[in-house]
């Protein structure tokens, strides 16, 4: 089995090529964020509201501009980001057991 970032794959090609893509959205979407996100936009609505739901609300918002920002200027990334958010989908529905994650 191959681990990346908690995620387990089988140790052949389509499991390395799956891996492969997930690391391809993680590194899309944490540069669409660096590109488009302004956390500061949210300042003034935050005020006066619960700060863990405030900021689990803009970071829901804010993936979502980072996704269309990937979605309009690198369409033929939607395989990869649709990968990981299944993936993501998985980890949360089935959650492997407590201390089974081992670094490669």
């Amino acid at each position: 089995m191959l681990s990346f970032v908690g995620y387990l794959f089988p140790s052949n090609d389509l499991g390395k090529s799956q891996m492969a893509s997930i690391f391809r959205a993680a590194i899309f979407h944490m540069g669409a964020h660096v590109l488009s996100s302004n956390f500061k936009d949210y300042e003034e609505w935050r005020e006066d509201k619960e700060p863990r739901l405030a900021n689990f609300i803009v970071s829901l918002l804010e993936d979502i501009v980072a996704n269309a920002y990937v979605y309009a200027w690198y369409p033929d990334k939607l395989v990869d980001l649709t990968l990981k958010k299944n993936a993501q989908y998985k980890l949360h529905i089935d959650p492997p057991p407590p201390n089974s994650w081992q670094p490669f």
